[in-house]
């Protein structure tokens, strides 16, 4: 008796230990669409789900938002959070978890809703010419940097090019952002473009703006990657 009194005691001790204090996140991901072009790589809910991989840490907090870029720089903005489990000591050791299935469960439901509603009500037909991607980009970025999560990641589905007609470079126009919405100096997050090039020329023109990016970003804890598929790949 005495050794099983012994053992629930280290058995509290350690589950309080890997629960994450309070309002953390254990990942935040965010996924930009640029509406503007037709030919990108949407994202689909199952990719994002399959990142997070609650089931494996069922007790943490995460945090999901999904916007766009179009001709505006203010967009509709969707967020699904799970909150941390703070009863998962006492549901482990009365043997009951249901409730936060519950809760995952309904998580999940939030995350493919929001997918849903997205491409029910924006048109991904590519009719916009002129994009406002810097402004939304930067927007995301400075909420990302301010969010307390453990792994932050945004996935902007773009050719990385800002589509204005106006004839500012990308770095000018980084620059003009910067000095407008400053970022903190360690904003910690990892930054995706994914896009998949139909020519050479448009893979230059997307590899050489990326590079803008990396460079201009790299100064602010922002590390830049590329891919050409949906799953987020090159985080873990």
């Amino acid at each position: 008796m005495k050794n099983t009194i012994i053992f629930l005691i280290l058995l509290l001790c350690s589950c309080k230990q890997n629960i994450p204090s309070k309002n953390h996140y254990s990942k935040a991901n965010t996924e930009i669409l640029d509406i503007s072009d037709p030919r990108l790589i949407y994202p689909n809910s199952e990719n994002t789900l399959r990142w997070f991989d609650v089931e494996h840490n069922p007790d943490s907090a995460f945090l999901f938002s999904l916007t766009t870029v179009s001709d505006r720089r203010e967009n509709r903005r969707w967020v699904c959070t799970l909150p941390e489990n703070l009863h998962s000591s006492i549901s482990l050791l009365e043997g009951s978890t249901q409730q936060r299935n519950n809760e995952i469960q309904e998580w999940y439901s939030n995350v493919r809703s929001t997918y849903a509603a997205l491409y029910n009500e924006v048109d991904t037909s590519g009719s916009i010419q002129h994009t406002e991607l810097i402004a939304v980009l930067f927007a995301e970025l400075q909420l990302l940097a301010k969010c307390p999560a453990t792994k932050k990641v945004l996935v902007c589905h773009s050719d990385a090019l800002q589509h204005m007609g106006t004839g500012t470079s990308i770095n000018d126009e980084l620059s003009n952002a910067l000095q407008k919405s400053p970022l903190p100096q360690a904003c910690g997050v990892n930054l995706i473009f994914v896009y998949k090039a139909i020519s050479l020329v448009d893979d230059q023109a997307f590899n050489k703006a990326v590079e803008v990016y990396r460079k201009v970003l790299s100064r602010y804890g922002i590390t830049v990657q590329t891919q050409a598929q949906n799953e987020i790949l090159l985080m873990e």
